[in-house]
C-alpha cells in the first residue's frame, strides 16, 4: 500500500513538473518580450526625440515634444525637459554655443555629465555671464571648459549662437538648434522653437563652426585687452 502511494505520489510530482516547464518557457519568454519591447520603444523615442521640432509659446506651453510627460519638479523644470534629454543621453561629449545660459535645471544636468565622464565645452557670450558666474566656476571647478566671446573694439557685438552638439564621430552625432537662450524667461515669456536633428551632414557642419569659434574666441582671449577684461571679471580659462 505504502509503495503504491508511494509511486502514485512520484508520477504526480513527475507530471506537475513535466506541465509547469511549458508555463514556466512561457513566462520567462514573456518577461524577455516585455525587456525587448521596451528596449525597442526607448530607441524609437531616442530617435523620435533627436529629430523634432519642439515650440514653446508664452505663458509655459510646449509642443512637439514626443512622448511628453508632466514633470513634478515643476514647470520650468518640465519645459527644459527636451534639453534636458539631450545632456542625459550624451555618452562622450557635449560642445555648447549659447549666448545665454544661466538656467539651473540646465547647469545641474551638466555638472552630472561632467561628473559621469563627458567631456563638455561650453563658449558663451561674455556681457552676459553676470547671472551665471557662481555656476561658471563650479562648472569649472568640475572640469567643464569654458570659452567666452569679448566684443573688444566693437562694444556692441555680441556671439548671439544657439547650438548644443553631442557625441559627434565621423560617422555620427546629434545638434540642437534654434532661438532658445537656456533661460527661465525665454521658456515662460517668449515664442522659441529648438529642432533637434541626427542628420550627419548638419551635424557636422555644425561641429565645423563650433570647432573654428572656439579657437578664434581663444587666440583672441590671449589678447591683452580681453585678458584684462576676463582677469577684472575675476574669470578663469
Amino acid at each position: 500500500m505504502d509503495n503504491t502511494f508511494r509511486n502514485q505520489f512520484l508520477v504526480s510530482i513527475t507530471v506537475a513538473s513535466v506541465l509547469s516547464l511549458p508555463l514556466y518557457s512561457c513566462f520567462k519568454l514573456y518577461k524577455s518580450w516585455l525587456r525587448q519591447r521596451k528596449i525597442f520603444e526607448e530607441k524609437i523615442l531616442f530617435h523620435q526625440r533627436h529629430n523634432c521640432i519642439v515650440t514653446y509659446r508664452t505663458k509655459g506651453e510646449i509642443f512637439g515634444w514626443p512622448s511628453a510627460k508632466h514633470s513634478s519638479k515643476g514647470i520650468i523644470h518640465t519645459l527644459f525637459n527636451p534639453i534636458i534629454y539631450f545632456i542625459q543621453t550624451a555618452n562622450k561629449s557635449i560642445d555648447i554655443a549659447v549666448m545665454l545660459m544661466n538656467a539651473h535645471a540646465i547647469l545641474d544636468e551638466l555638472t552630472k555629465a561632467k561628473k559621469r565622464g563627458i567631456k563638455i565645452r561650453i563658449l558663451c557670450n561674455f556681457r552676459h555671464i553676470e547671472s551665471m558666474s557662481n555656476e561658471i566656476r563650479k562648472l569649472q571647478a568640475e572640469g567643464v571648459e569654458f570659452q567666452f566671446f569679448v566684443s573688444g573694439t566693437v562694444p556692441d557685438s555680441i556671439m548671439h549662437h544657439k547650438f548644443i552638439l553631442k557625441d559627434y564621430t565621423e560617422e555620427g552625432g546629434f545638434l540642437c538648434t534654434g532661438s532658445l537662450n537656456f533661460s527661465s524667461s525665454s521658456v515662460v515669456n517668449n515664442y522659441e522653437h529648438v529642432i533637434f536633428l541626427s542628420n550627419h551632414h548638419l551635424v557636422s557642419v555644425f561641429q565645423t563652426n563650433f570647432n573654428e569659434c572656439w579657437k578664434n574666441v581663444t587666440i583672441d582671449n590671449k589678447g591683452l585687452v580681453n585678458k584684462t577684461i576676463l582677469k577684472a571679471a575675476e574669470i578663469e580659462l
